[in-house]
C-alpha cells in the first residue's frame, strides 16, 4: 500500500500544472445578478502610451489615489500575465485595505483592437461578494484614447456592498482616471523638457565646435 502510494503521489507531481481559464473561473462575475459602475474619458495619448503607463505597476504609488500598491507575486519582465496574482493596497471610504487579484483578461491595444486590462477579487470575502475592474483602452480620432473603466460587482452580499461602498467605488474610477491624465500629462511635459534640453546641448557643443580657436 506504501509503495502505491508513492507511486500515485509521484505520478500526481509530475503532472504539469493546471494552466488557468477564465472561461471556467466562477469568482468573475457575470449577468445576470450584477451591479456595474463606469466611468468614461477621452485621454490625450495614444491607446499605446496610456497602455504603457498604466500596466506600469510599480509606479502606482507615485500617482494612484486609489490604488496605493500593486505587488505581482510573480514579477515578469514585460508585466504581468493572464492567471497573475497581483497583491495590492487600496483608499477604499477613507482606509487602507490590502487584498488581491488575479488577471484574467490581459489585450494590449494594437491598430484595429482595443486594449484590455481586467482582473477580479481573491481572497475570503469572494464567497458573499465578488468584484471585478476592466479597463479599455479605445482608439479615437487625433491620437488619443477613450479610456473606460467598469466596476461590476456579485454575488449573493452585492446589494450590501453596494449600500456600504458603492459611492466610494464609484468615485474612485473617477478618482483614478483623471490621476491617470495628469499622469499623462506630467510624463509628456517632462518628456518635452528632456528633449529641448538635449536640444540645447548640442546646439551649444555644434557652436563651440564650430566656434574660431
Amino acid at each position: 500500500m506504501l509503495a502505491v502510494a508513492v507511486s500515485l503521489a509521484l505520478v500526481a507531481c509530475a503532472r504539469p500544472p493546471v494552466s488557468y481559464r477564465p472561461d471556467a473561473d466562477r469568482k468573475i462575475p457575470r449577468p445576470p445578478g450584477v451591479i456595474t459602475w463606469t466611468y468614461e474619458a477621452v485621454l490625450d495619448a495614444t491607446p499605446e502610451e496610456v497602455w504603457t503607463r498604466y500596466l506600469d505597476l510599480e509606479r502606482y504609488p507615485q500617482w494612484n489615489p486609489f490604488i496605493l500598491e500593486a505587488v505581482p507575486r510573480t514579477p515578469r519582465e514585460g508585466g504581468p500575465q493572464v492567471g497573475d496574482t497581483i497583491d495590492i493596497r487600496v483608499a477604499l471610504a477613507g482606509r487602507e485595505r490590502a487584498m488581491w487579484h488575479r488577471v484574467y483578461e490581459l489585450t494590449p491595444p494594437a491598430p484595429g483592437r482595443d486594449g484590455r486590462f481586467c482582473w477580479r477579487d481573491g481572497g475570503a470575502s469572494t464567497a458573499l461578494v465578488t468584484g471585478a475592474r476592466c479597463r479599455v483602452f479605445a482608439r479615437v480620432d487625433g491620437g488619443r484614447t477613450r479610456f473606460t473603466q467598469r466596476l461590476t460587482i456579485g454575488g449573493s452580499a452585492r446589494e450590501l456592498a453596494r449600500r456600504r461602498y458603492g459611492p466610494a467605488l464609484e468615485a474612485s474610477l473617477r478618482r483614478e482616471t483623471e490621476a491617470l491624465r495628469a499622469e499623462l500629462t506630467r510624463r509628456r511635459d517632462d518628456d518635452e523638457r528632456t528633449t529641448a534640453r538635449r536640444r540645447e546641448a548640442a546646439r551649444a557643443s555644434r557652436s563651440a565646435a564650430s566656434a574660431p580657436r
